[in-house]
């Protein structure tokens, strides 16, 4: 409706007013931090949870070609992406408190049907676009 009657640059002004007004809010409403101490960064955490996020996107992303995860170059980064991920919420749950990430908050109803339901349309964004790689080869391979 906006680009039926303004220019396309308005488009990334709709956005401020609303910007505006929660940061208003935000100010007014939110008490203040008194927390001054820094946390100090997971380093152990940081380095089992980000290369196993890693691994089970590249074989998911890997997956998508011929053989699905029968391949080795598909298979192996999940498996060693799982082990990673189990070793973080291991990990995690030894030392909870003091982590990048509590999985203990998992066990608390909301907190885990919420990031259930907000995984849901990323597996389905992230799946999307490792099949459209492979859409397009085939396509393209057809063509040719």
């Amino acid at each position: 409706m906006i680009l039926n009657w303004l220019n396309w640059r308005v488009l990334f002004w709709v956005n401020v007013p609303f910007c505006v007004i929660g940061f208003i809010l935000a100010w007014r409403m939110l008490p203040p931090d008194t927390h001054l101490s820094r946390p100090r960064l997971d380093v152990i955490g940081f380095a089992l949870l980000s290369p196993g996020l890693v691994g089970i996107l590249i074989g998911r992303s890997n997956a998508s070609q011929t053989g699905g995860f029968g391949r080795t170059d598909a298979l192996v980064p999940v498996l060693i992406g799982a082990a990673l991920l189990a070793a973080f919420a291991s990990y995690s749950t030894r030392l909870a408190g003091r982590v990048l990430v509590d999985v203990r908050l998992f066990t608390h109803r909301p907190v885990a049907s919420a990031s259930a339901l907000l995984s849901c349309p990323a597996h389905r964004y992230t799946g999307r676009c490792c099949s459209y790689p492979c859409t397009g080869r085939t396509c393209a391979a057809r063509t040719h």
